[in-house]
């Protein structure tokens, strides 16, 4: 269990999308703010992490996450590390708590999922919905969500996630922020350094 989301009143939950100018500077007032897999928008839509979540162990020694970069500047504040793919391990603690937000939740989210899957397929929850149903389940904070674009690998079934997220939203469970334009755009000095980050790791993986 967390401990930091057993005393938060109020909780952004950011994702990689796109995230308004407007909303950027609400994600810092939330009481806890917590940040997906490599936060690339740490720092300029908000500066804050308290939780970092992730779909894959982390290397804290290369700040990246299964060899793919993690913005350091989410990674070096995280107080926790959210896993919702994973059980933790010691290896990868670097005193900070580790947190396993995955199990049976996984499945009963895959359940609920699959109303919303118009043709029947299998749904494998992303890391986004994945915590969202932990933060939900674990506290009765107000939870507002930044940069939730229902996009990326085609593995998860997103057209099914924004209509859970939707409907989650309709009930008052969870609210939307503003995501029209503009939008934030990270430093080139971060941007540099991450994409230097993956190529230094796809080398060491012997991928080139």
């Amino acid at each position: 269990m967390s401990l930091l989301l057993s005393t938060a009143k109020t909780i952004a939950v950011v994702g990689n999308g796109p995230v308004s100018v407007a909303a950027a500077g609400k994600i810092d007032d939330a009481d806890l703010v917590v940040r997906m897999n490599h936060a690339g928008l740490c720092g300029v839509a908000g500066r804050r992490t308290d939780c970092l979540a992730v779909n894959g162990r982390i290397w804290s020694h290369d700040l990246s996450r299964d060899g793919r970069p993690i913005n350091p500047l989410a990674l070096r504040q995280a107080k926790e590390i959210w896993l919702s793919f994973s059980p933790p391990t010691e290896d990868e603690r670097d005193g900070r708590r580790l947190v396993f937000a995955g199990g049976d939740r996984v499945d009963r989210l895959a359940e609920e999922l699959q109303r919303f899957a118009a043709d029947g397929a299998e749904v494998v929850p992303s890391v986004g919905a994945r915590i969202l149903r932990y933060v939900l389940d674990e506290s009765d904070a107000k939870v507002t969500l930044f940069g939730f674009s229902h996009q990326g690998d085609r593995l998860h079934n997103w057209s099914a996630e924004a209509a859970w997220m939707g409907e989650l939203a309709e009930a008052g469970l969870v609210e939307y922020s503003v995501s029209g334009p503009p939008h934030v755009r990270q430093t080139l000095a971060i941007r540099m350094w991450m994409q230097a980050q993956r190529v230094r790791n796809h080398i060491r993986a012997g991928r080139f």
